[in-house]
């Protein structure tokens, strides 16, 4: 529960193999993308650091967190916030 308008999410994302890409959802809409560029290089990059400001709604808000392999494995982490009005 808060009472800010926004918030700072930022997070270390890994796979074994490679990341190839990290986007993430507020409510169902798309609000953050970030394709990492190194990916498929011959060192493998297995972490991948992303940021971004996310604008809260009033009530619930659920932010689903995506990342992608580039053999096209997709992992996803959701949080709730509650926004006061």
């Amino acid at each position: 529960e808060t009472d800010l308008s926004s918030l700072i999410l930022q997070g270390n994302v890994s796979n074994v193999n490679d990341v190839r890409d990290v986007y993430v959802y507020l409510n169902n809409k798309k609000v953050f993308y970030s394709l990492n560029r190194n990916s498929g290089q011959q060192d493998k990059n297995t972490e991948f650091h992303f940021q971004t400001e996310v604008n809260l709604d009033t009530g619930n808000n659920q932010i689903s967190i995506f990342s992608r392999s580039r053999s096209g494995f997709t992992s996803e982490r959701r949080l709730r916030i509650f926004r006061k009005q």
